[in-house]
């Protein structure tokens, strides 16, 4: 097994163990919270725990939006074969008074009967709407002029905002968890006084908070309806600067995970050949450091990228060496025959001896020693 497989071995029986050994003092629930965003690796620890601890004093409560597009990973689907679904319905009327009467309390104010009821129509049983509505009557109360949707309620405590809190909310947005001071300070070029002062309006606003270093937005439609405010070039060229400083964090540090974020950014400011030479540069890393599956992982899932024949003929380049890295010298002359067809297709010559063809070469041998080895 590889460094990183034996790594994640360890972590893997160490969650286990903890949650094993709380649970065996008392019963442990575990909640998370859209795990239609966690990346595959987390979505299978997860499923080992609960395969490890079925028996256990231990349950896990699972939040999963239904209405996003498909992932194409199995490994979410594969969770959810395993547990007991529930729809959540919108609440009922007397769930909706009993909200408005906590809020209203907290709030030390009151609300007429009339305002209650408005607000327990307009808000059909959702909670994040009845919030917002509630803030907007404290604020203004103006029942008449009510927003009849959460998206213009939305829109206006954005409107509300000064130019720097909402540049601010949008960075933080598309950095989403990687929403760090440290970064936000960076990409928006800001003095520390400044950026604190702009988090602090956005705080006071109800907007965000500051989670564990992580500028957490209050609801994800918040964050849709701010960016919703960018026009595509400019929302391209913040794409653009958030992928140029991810991409310099991960060159630096070399922390693999962050790969698929920087090319999805990439992707989005409208270069899709630097993802792609990114990826092909860390694979090319895990393979000369030995970790020739995560290599093959990131190879794999990068290949549907390859849209010209450049770009085919790179990607072959680097399957290549790690096919010889782990000496399947079938592989290497199943792709080396692949490379020479692509390569002669490419519009500027090709070096007349390359590692490929050593490559190559050491493959034809190996299939037959008669001829001699390397």
């Amino acid at each position: 097994a590889t460094d990183a497989e034996s790594n994640l071995a360890i972590l893997r029986w160490s969650v286990i163990d903890v949650f094993d050994a709380i649970a065996g003092e008392a019963p442990l629930v575990v909640f998370l919270d859209d795990v239609q965003y966690a990346d595959d690796a987390s979505i299978r620890l997860l499923r080992d725990v609960v395969h490890a601890l079925s028996g256990k004093r231990l349950f896990v409560l699972l939040s999963v939006r239904t209405d996003l597009p498909e992932s194409g990973e199995a490994s979410l689907a594969d969770l959810l074969l395993l547990a007991r679904r529930h729809q959540v319905q919108p609440l009922t009327v007397e769930a909706r008074r009993a909200l408005i009467s906590a809020f209203a309390e907290a709030a030390g104010d009151s609300i007429g009967d009339e305002a209650v009821e408005r607000a327990v129509e307009l808000s059909g049983g959702n909670p994040f709407f009845l919030v917002e509505i509630l803030k907007h009557l404290f604020e203004h109360r103006d029942l008449p002029g009510l927003p009849l949707t959460l998206q213009s309620l939305v829109e206006q405590r954005l409107a509300r905002l000064s130019d720097g809190a909402l540049q601010c909310l949008q960075v933080s947005a598309l950095l989403g968890r990687r929403a760090t001071p440290s970064r936000l300070r960076r990409l928006l070029r800001t003095r520390a006084p400044e950026l604190l002062e702009r988090i602090g309006e956005l705080e006071r606003a109800g907007i965000v908070s500051l989670v564990d270093d992580t500028l957490v937005c209050d609801h994800e439609m918040i964050c849709t309806a701010a960016l919703a405010m960018l026009t595509e070039a400019q929302l391209r060229l913040w794409h653009r600067r958030v992928a140029a400083l991810l991409t310099r964090e991960l060159l630096n540090s070399r922390a693999v995970a962050d790969l698929w974020v920087c090319m999805e950014h990439w992707q989005r400011a409208g270069r899709p050949e630097l993802a792609l030479r990114l990826a092909l540069r860390v694979a090319r890393w895990l393979t000369q450091a030995g970790l020739a599956n995560e290599a093959r992982e990131v190879l794999q899932g990068v290949e549907r990228h390859c849209t010209t024949t450049e770009q085919r003929a790179r990607w072959l380049r680097e399957v290549i060496a790690l096919a010889a890295a782990q000496r399947h010298w079938g592989d290497v002359l199943v792709r080396a025959k692949e490379y020479k067809e692509v390569a002669q297709k490419l519009p500027q010559p090709q070096p007349v001896h390359t590692d490929t063809e050593l490559h190559e070469c050491n493959a034809i041998l190996r299939a037959n020693p008669s001829m001699g080895l390397l």
